[in-house]
């Protein structure tokens, strides 16, 4: 329901669309439905229930009975629509014919239109070059970064003991961390066999058609990995060429990106092998079974973790035999010097003895 300030009145519209549409008042107060005009006489033979009485049934304005000669009322219709010969009749104002769907406005005007039906590469073109742009940058930062980037020498992880020996400033402080942290993944086997595995899902087949497959009209590769071997596996992009196979074979290129066994499937398979989070420990992904996530039970049940747990403990015991043997040593010194005391004072004695003999 809807007010207008510019012609004073209210407007009822029913949900549903189409002839079958109905309207439903409720409520024991007659005096709105009489202020609104539905307990007009004349409007009784609209209704399925025209009792106006407290407490009875809703009053639905079946469009059935309807003949559109009651002022202010006014029934819906159908969309009809003839279709390459086919007559088509339906409540909506659109209706899908073979995988194309035609819309029609309100107030459509009657008459023959024709409709060329073509395929839109737009948007398949932009999320293909996205995708290819964001998986150049991980194989640039990952397998041409993190992978190759030798260890700083010379520069260690700071301890509490180092940060006060030195006396660093947190700038200081960040700085040599920073220097620290530089080929913590240098040569890693783990990150290597994961990027390894996302090269090879770029070489996903779907019914014999795969990357080397998509070509331009002149037969230029629209998309494949780099032929340097130096670029590891990088997408090589022609435009024009991807627009023009995107004209050409549209189905084809859709389902090597999407479909069951394509190149999106065999990749999310080779990141859930990496970084799923979810069911029992044994089924994680290499890395979180690794190093684990950030949050969650993994960031402190995981590889690195129980090393560090490990090497800890191991602290701890040389810490305690440490401090055992410093104990034990101490009481020897301590043992001895008492006994050189006593030697000291036995000596005195036998000097005096012997100067008061001989003095």
């Amino acid at each position: 329901m809807t007010f207008s300030t510019l012609t004073n009145s209210f407007t009822v519209v029913a949900n549903e669309h189409g002839s079958s549409a109905n309207l439903t008042f409720g409520g024991t107060d007659t005096a709105i439905l009489t202020a609104l005009g539905l307990n007009h006489p004349v409007l009784d033979r609209l209704i399925d229930n025209p009792d106006t009485t407290a407490g009875a049934p809703p009053k639905i304005l079946n469009p059935a009975y309807n003949d559109n000669s009651i002022p202010g009322f006014r029934i819906g219709t159908n969309l009809e629509v003839e279709i390459n010969g086919q007559r088509v009749e339906t409540a909506s104002n659109s209706v899908s014919v073979d995988g194309t769907t035609f819309t029609f406005a309100a107030h459509a005007t009657p008459g023959e239109f024709r409709a060329e039906v073509g395929s839109n590469p737009g948007a398949a073109f932009d999320a293909i070059k996205s995708f290819v742009d964001s998986y150049n940058s991980l194989v640039r930062d990952i397998t041409l970064g993190m992978l190759t980037e030798r260890p700083s020498k010379g520069h260690h992880f700071l301890t509490e003991w180092d940060i006060e020996e030195l006396k660093m400033t947190e700038t200081q402080q960040s700085q040599w961390n920073t220097m620290a942290s530089k080929g913590m993944l240098y040569n890693n086997r783990t990150v290597s066999s994961i990027m390894a595995n996302m090269r090879n899902a770029m070489n996903s087949i779907v019914g014999g058609f795969g990357l080397h497959s998509i070509m331009g009209n002149d037969g230029t590769h629209a998309l494949r990995p780099s032929q340097n071997w130096r670029e590891m596996g990088q997408l090589e992009l022609n435009e024009q060429a991807l627009r023009e196979a995107l004209e050409r074979d549209p189905e084809k290129i859709t389902q090597l990106f999407t479909g069951e066994n394509g190149i999106m499937a065999n990749l999310q398979g080779e990141l859930n092998r990496a970084l799923n989070t979810m069911g029992p420990e044994s089924t994680h992904g290499t890395l979180v079974r690794r190093a684990g996530m950030p949050t969650g039970a993994s960031s402190t049940r995981n590889a690195l973790q129980e090393r560090i747990k490990s090497i800890n403990d191991s602290i701890n015991i040389m810490q305690a035999r440490h401090d055992r043997q410093q104990e034990r040593f101490w009481k020897m010194f301590t043992n001895m010097e008492r006994q050189f005391a006593s030697l000291n004072s036995q000596s005195d004695q036998i000097n005096g003895f012997f100067m008061g003999m001989f003095g």
